[in-house]
């Protein structure tokens, strides 16, 4: 029982990381994405 609370608590963790990662690099991806709209609605 001590080995699956601490393969299901490293699956967790992994898991929490590649979630993190993939959030930051969704919110860099939206705010490159909103500043190139930004400057061609100000071109227009």
């Amino acid at each position: 029982m001590q080995l699956s609370n601490e393969l299901f608590f490293a699956l967790f963790s992994i898991v929490m990381v590649v979630a993190v990662i993939w959030f930051v690099r969704s919110v860099s991806r939206y705010k490159a994405w909103a500043n190139s709209r930004d400057e061609k609605n100000m071109d227009g």
